[in-house]
């Protein structure tokens, strides 16, 4: 691909953020390999699914914060993976650091933990928050001000309480999705709701908020 070599070097860049260590004392060529095909898929997505971008990698590359948040989440969720496997919370640590770091770089709060499939789209992205046992499935495409969160404030249990989404997704600004409930393939969901319970697959969910409000100009209390 014709920007393979400058999403490597973004890809090392972030991986040269993590704190305290080398990249090559965490990562294997086989992980910088797999985290970048990752990558790559999500950067297709955004070309593909948003007109904005001009089908230009580049453009999203450079320009997208969205896309940054995305990128960033793809190696902090690795390296979760990692720790995992080696026991290590120091691990962990980073990964968090590196969510937090995306999240005052982007406003994209997205918990390394989640689970996140291939490819994934978030659009302007601003105040959207993926809560750490959130599970997102393939073809997915949020927007800005998403909130993938539990139903309790504090105080929540360590188990599962954050939303499953299936496959090709879409959700609309400023949507809340709380709780341990599952959003079904296909289903589409307008801006500025609150989904509190299961969404069977291909529905459609709206919220009807236009008001047509016709006076004289003699019966407008606000005329002068």
């Amino acid at each position: 691909m014709k920007y393979s070599h400058s999403l490597t070097k973004m890809v090392n860049g972030l991986i040269r953020t993590i704190p305290g260590q080398r990249s090559n004392q965490i990562f294997r060529r086989k992980d910088v390999a797999f985290i970048k095909a990752q990558i790559v898929e999500d950067l297709d997505f955004y070309v593909k699914c948003d007109p904005a971008a001009r089908n230009s990698p580049e453009l999203v590359q450079n320009a997208y914060l969205s896309f940054q948040a995305v990128a960033t989440y793809r190696i902090a969720h690795h390296l979760v993976k990692i720790a995992a496997a080696q026991n290590d919370d120091r691990l962990f640590q980073y990964a968090r650091y590196l969510s937090e770091k995306a999240k005052v770089m982007t406003g994209v709060e997205i918990h390394p933990s989640a689970e996140i499939k291939t490819p994934f789209m978030i659009d302007h992205g601003w105040g959207t928050v993926i809560g750490e046992t959130a599970e997102i499935g393939s073809r997915c495409c949020l927007l800005n001000g998403v909130v993938l969160g539990a139903r309790g404030i504090a105080g929540n249990g360590n188990g599962k309480r954050h939303p499953t989404l299936g496959n090709d997704v879409q959700v609309g600004a400023f949507t809340e999705i709380l709780g341990n409930i599952h959003i079904g393939n296909r289903v589409v969901i307008g801006p500025r709701l609150k989904i509190t319970a299961a969404v069977p697959e291909d529905a459609v969910l709206i919220r009807k908020t236009e008001y047509w409000i016709l006076r004289t100009l003699d019966s407008n209390p606000y005329s002068l």
